[in-house]
């Protein structure tokens, strides 16, 4: 019998995960029409905020608690290259 799996990895999971709430339901951004997790790589995230503001007020207080790119470690330090 061959090894289907990729090298002993375990298979991925087949039906619904446990702790997962079905359906998933995402929610995309009104400016850039991306998936509002995805806005902080948008050029123009500044807008993104501001409709994500007027629009989802309780998922903009959620971006806003997890730093200033939307995730938790971009909370703790900034670090620029020293050729800036």
């Amino acid at each position: 019998m061959s090894d289907t799996t990729g090298g002993g990895k375990p298979p991925l999971p087949i039906g619904p995960l446990p702790r997962v709430s079905y359906p998933i339901t995402v929610q995309y951004c009104g400016n850039c029409t991306m998936p509002i997790e995805y806005c902080e790589y948008y050029p123009e995230y500044e807008k993104c905020k501001q409709w994500l503001e007027k629009n989802l007020p309780t998922e903009f207080e959620k971006v806003m608690k997890l730093g200033k790119y939307g995730s938790p470690y971009n909370n703790f330090i900034e670090v620029r290259p020293s050729f800036l």
